[in-house]
């Protein structure tokens, strides 16, 4: 399904790219509501109901802060996408009967608004001033994934691939 995937792909993409350094207790008011203004307004693209999309924002946050007692610092991108996968996962089967029986589509065709949903996850902790490289980071990292995936992204990209095109694309903003 069309959700969860941009479900993923938009908490995956957000908080992977957390750059700030953590030094003090991480889940402080301002951390917390921070990270849920983040994914509320992620989720927009995905969650049109405001209530609904409160709701998913809330169990989020509530799970993430169960899982990373340490912040999103304190783990892998690599871990933090499998659990990011795991708790869109397990939201979407406790709230079966409201969102209807829909199954999970294994992969979705590259539409604009997916593609929003990727740059706009990818964006969000990218620092404000550094425009120039915050959109050539974007347009490589989805230019990469349209090569790997012309037709269609799988719902859950496979973690090794996830790492290499953001490595690489990395490595192309230090050559330019």
């Amino acid at each position: 399904m069309k959700k969860i995937l941009l479900l993923i792909i938009a908490i995956t993409g957000i908080l992977a790219c957390k750059v700030q350094a953590q030094t003090t207790s991480v889940w402080t008011e301002a951390y917390e509501a921070e990270n849920y203004n983040a994914l509320y307004n992620q989720f927009k693209t995905v969650v049109s109901d405001s209530t609904d999309r409160k709701e998913l924002t809330t169990y989020m946050i509530k799970r993430f802060k169960t899982e990373l007692p340490n912040g999103f610092q304190s783990v892998s991108v690599d871990s933090l996408s499998i659990l990011s996968e795991k708790m869109a996962v397990d939201y979407y089967t406790s709230h079966a009967n409201k969102l209807g029986n829909i199954e999970m589509a294994p992969s979705e065709a590259w539409t604009p608004v997916l593609e929003k949903g990727i740059r706009q996850g990818l964006l969000y902790n990218w620092p404000k001033k550094d425009l120039v490289n915050r959109n050539k980071y974007c347009d490589c990292y989805i230019r990469k994934l349209k090569a790997k995936y012309p037709a269609k992204v799988p719902s859950t990209p496979p973690h090794d691939v996830i790492l290499a095109i953001d490595t690489e694309c990395k490595a192309e903003l230090k050559t330019h």
